[in-house]
């Protein structure tokens, strides 16, 4: 690694801080010239490091950009190998990991963006993805499984988030069939699941899970389309972009791996019953389309496939895909 990657990390690790500049160096294994520029070209970036003259430096705590060394610092030890890519802006995450799944790689990967050019969501619908005030990531698990076995992951990726936003802010996020994050009814994150895989066998060998957060997003900056549906987690300061990818990355892979585990129909089980509990929809009115029809029931359960089951006066329905809406509680 070089010697701004070097200093990035190591400023990192004793975020808010003052290390002095020979024991940088010292660190380092380089001169305190070295530093210096590496500091300066650090700052240039758009780092917030401060130099105190006679002092040191130090990264100052409300730095908020995105950074692999960063959100390393955050990841379960157990996932060390774990690949970590940040970039300030991409046109998609989802799109680029995909891309990067078809060649052979590490087990496990992290993409996070600062920005989004083309972000896309479930039916092609594109997703805001401002610079700086959300959180843009792609997690790549590299596992060749059947269909049905890898089906559970898009359950894992909504408990993953909620359970990262609960221990970290003040929200109670709520899921909305299939992977919307709601907050106060509005959408504040979109999770999409997209597997790699061979037809002839059936079998698929990655998937790629895409996680989008409106963090800091003011009202304002959303588009007007948008403003009436859409709101932010508005997380506590301290709290960075990259301690939230690193633990939601650590969530995620944790809760694939017991569903692929000796005991991989308990932790279903145990999976099933939490975005359950934390279910938008269930015991409320939805609508969908069918061949053309709008139709409407209410949501009863969701089974351990994280297909939605709902009564209507038509009969019983079982949604495996798709998209539904929540209709105005009765009066």
């Amino acid at each position: 690694m070089s010697v701004k990657h070097n200093l990035l990390s190591a400023l990192e690790r004793h975020r808010g801080e003052e290390i002095s500049g020979q024991e940088l160096a010292d660190l380092l294994h380089v001169s305190r010239a070295a530093v210096w520029k590496a500091a300066k070209a650090l700052e240039a970036e758009g780092y917030g490091i401060d130099a105190l003259p006679g002092r040191g430096y130090r990264l100052r705590p409300d730095s908020d950009r995105l950074s692999a060394e960063g959100i390393r610092l955050h990841l379960p030890a157990e996932y060390a190998d774990c690949a970590v890519e940040a970039v300030q802006e991409i046109a998609s995450t989802n799109q680029t990991a995909k891309r990067q799944a078809l060649e052979p790689g590490p087990e496990r990967c992290l993409l996070a963006a600062n920005a989004q050019t083309d972000g896309r969501g479930r039916l092609q619908k594109r997703f805001f993805s401002p610079a700086d005030t959300g959180l843009y990531l792609s997690l790549t698990l590299r596992r060749t499984r059947s269909y049905s076995d890898m089906v559970p992951v898009t359950m894992a990726a909504a408990v993953a988030a909620v359970r990262v936003l609960e221990r970290r802010t003040d929200r109670h996020p709520a899921i909305k069939w299939v992977n919307d994050l709601l907050i106060d009814g509005k959408k504040a994150a979109g999770i999409l699941t997209e597997a790699i895989g061979d037809l002839e066998s059936g079998l698929v060998h990655a998937v790629v899970v895409g996680i989008g957060l409106n963090l800091r997003t003011p009202e304002e900056a959303f588009p007007p389309t948008l403003r009436d549906s859409a709101t932010s987690v508005w997380p506590p300061p301290g709290i960075t972009r990259n301690q939230l990818a690193g633990e939601l990355a650590g969530e995620f892979f944790r809760l694939a791996d017991s569903l692929f585990g000796p005991d991989g129909d308990r932790a279903l089980a145990a999976l099933s019953d939490e975005y359950r509990e934390k279910s938008a929809v269930l015991g409320r009115e939805v609508a969908w389309e069918q061949k053309g029809r709008r139709l409407t029931g209410t949501a009863v359960d969701i089974d351990s496939t994280g297909a939605l089951l709902v009564e209507s006066t038509e009969g019983r329905y079982t949604l495996r895909a798709g998209e539904i809406s929540l209709c105005p509680p009765s009066a």
